[in-house]
């Protein structure tokens, strides 16, 4: 029942349940509405229009059945009362049949609900009023059942008794529900309400039929993509060498049970509370899935908690997303590792920065490495390209100027930079891609610092084999980075650090023609030499920094 009352409570006017409720073929079809809406009637089916004329869901009979078809400008707003009121009635598709006098009894228990809700909010506007409509709610259920059966001469079980005998005492003393509660009375006859209820600062008594909101809540259905924003490559060239498979992250799919549990979930402000009981071990699941989404648990609210100036709407669109698609892009998702302050440190070092210098940082997650390199270069001086939604909020909050989630191998290379530090993702030979991309990005004889993966240095790929001669003929070094090192962030794998060169500018032959400049193709030119192993010691890194710039 919290699952459907938490929807209903989003539910900004009544009009959207009006609406519904005319869809049926035994309900005198209202034509027009208060919010401009409209409905016209064909035969035997019916059609809801908005104030601008967009079909948004028809109905039609068909025997029993009612057949619900929901239209595209409905699907635009996630979180318009009309779709809310098809969540919480359980229309999961666009084209949904159901019983239509089934359908009739939901449709008046979200009325009874909605309407009980209000009243509540009236007579305790800052309070929390779910948890006691939930409570008014199953009463006045377990109540009409239980008096039917009593009508019905059919056998009372002992529980059942002791039931009647606890609800009737809430009747004589109302109070221990809430303070809202002043009276509650009990009908016995089972063909009317179930109850009346006055509240605090009432005059009259209220009506509450039975609420019987059992069923299951659905996902909000949303507009499809267009197919340009879902299409993704399933292959690319790298090194010249066909890579199959995206380059992009795969999402993890979602259990239904954790979509329930998110479904349910109460969310006030920036606060996000699991009503739902739960074994830990889903408890944990969801509060995850919260936290993947930037909720952080706090004790003393019992919440979990969104940072400050995200608004409410924004914590139910991020919920909404998940809830629509079943699907959440996670950390791991994304292969994001923060690179820890030893490995930044050395990287930084062998890049030889210095005051002034354009850096690229091509993957930069939360900025470890970004805001080391903005400490010698300056922050304006450093360009930051990161996927990862969340990991872009941090950037620009931290003062980096990125333009939005951004696939850093669809991004046109401009030799631009002096260095570029990266820590990619490694699977499916990503490094390999990213680092051969980034290499484009640097001026004639810019330097590149990585990590990377070590599988290219003994596997016996194409691709391993391509980037193994790659490496020989930029590198300036390769050190091994032993297992461990990025344990903090949650993986243990042994990595390795390139330090590459690009090829220097070699002199265009003179024409009266301005020409392009070429550049070396291998390491001949770049008359550099190589490490590999274990690091050198710092003082003979920088003698060679020194040697080479």
């Amino acid at each position: 029942m919290k699952q459907q009352l938490n929807l209903i409570s989003r539910i900004r006017d009544i009009t959207s349940i009006l609406i519904l409720r005319t869809l049926l073929p035994f309900e005198v079809a209202a034509l027009e509405f208060d919010d401009g809406s409209r409905i016209e009637e064909d035969g035997t089916k019916r059609h809801v229009f908005d104030g601008t004329g967009a079909a948004l869901i028809s109905s039609e009979a068909l025997g029993d059945n009612l057949v619900v078809t929901v239209h595209e400008a409905l699907l635009q707003d996630a979180n318009s009362d009309l779709n809310l009121c098809l969540q919480v009635l359980g229309v999961n598709k666009t084209i949904w049949s159901m019983d239509a006098e089934a359908l009739f009894d939901r449709i008046c228990a979200v009325d009874a609900a909605w309407s009980l809700l209000r009243v509540l909010r009236l007579a305790q506007p800052e309070g929390d009023v779910l948890a006691l409509a939930a409570k008014l709610g199953t009463i006045a259920h377990q109540w009409a059942h239980l008096r039917q059966l009593q009508f019905d001469g059919q056998h009372i079980s002992p529980a059942q008794v002791k039931l009647i005998e606890q609800i009737e005492g809430y009747a004589a003393k109302p109070t221990t529900l809430s303070d809202l509660v002043v009276k509650l009375v009990l009908q016995p006859d089972p063909r009317g309400s179930a109850m009346s209820v006055r509240f605090k600062g009432g005059d009259y008594d209220r009506e509450m039929p039975s609420l019987d909101l059992s069923w299951r809540v659905a996902s909000p259905m949303r507009a499809a993509l267009p197919e340009k924003a879902t299409a993704k490559k399933t292959s690319r060239t790298v090194l010249g060498i066909k890579v199959t498979g995206s380059m992009l992250p795969k999402p993890t799919k979602l259990q239904q049970e954790v979509l329930d549990a998110l479904a349910g979930a109460q969310i006030e402000g920036r606060e996000v509370k699991l009503i739902k009981r739960m074994k830990p071990a889903l408890y944990q699941k969801v509060s995850d899935v919260l936290v993947e989404l930037g909720g952080l648990w706090y004790t003393a609210q019992q919440a979990h908690v969104f940072p400050d100036g995200v608004e409410e709407h924004q914590v139910r669109q991020s919920i909404d997303d998940v809830l629509a698609t079943g699907e959440i892009y996670t950390a791991q998702d994304f292969e994001f590792f923060a690179t820890q302050r030893p490995e930044v440190n050395r990287m930084v070092m062998l890049a030889d920065l210095r005051p002034g210098m354009k850096v690229l940082e091509p993957s930069a997650g939360t900025g470890a490495i970004a805001l080391a390199a903005a400490e010698v270069v300056g922050k304006s001086n450093v360009t930051c390209f990161e996927l990862m939604q969340r990991n872009v909020e941090t950037l620009q909050a931290v003062g980096f100027a990125v333009d939005g989630p951004r696939d850093f191998l669809e991004v046109p290379a401009q030799a631009t930079f002096d260095v570029v530090l990266a820590n990619p993702p490694f699977s499916g030979s990503k490094d390999v891609a990213h680092i051969e991309h980034a290499m484009r990005f640097l001026k004639p004889g810019g330097r590149l610092v990585a990590i990377c993966s070590t599988s290219w240095t003994h596997a016996n790929s194409a691709i391993a084999r391509a980037f193994q001669n790659w490496v020989d003929d930029h590198s300036i070094a390769v050190e091994d980075i032993e297992a461990g090192a990025f344990r903090a962030s949650g993986t243990d794998v042994a990595t390795k650090l390139l330090v590459l060169q690009a090829p220097r500018a070699v002199a265009a032959a003179k024409t009266e023609e301005p020409t392009e400049v070429a550049y070396a193709s291998t390491a001949l030119e770049v008359d550099t030499p190589r490490i590999t192993g274990k690091p050198a010691p710092d003082t003979v890194m920088e003698d060679l920094a020194n040697a080479f710039f």
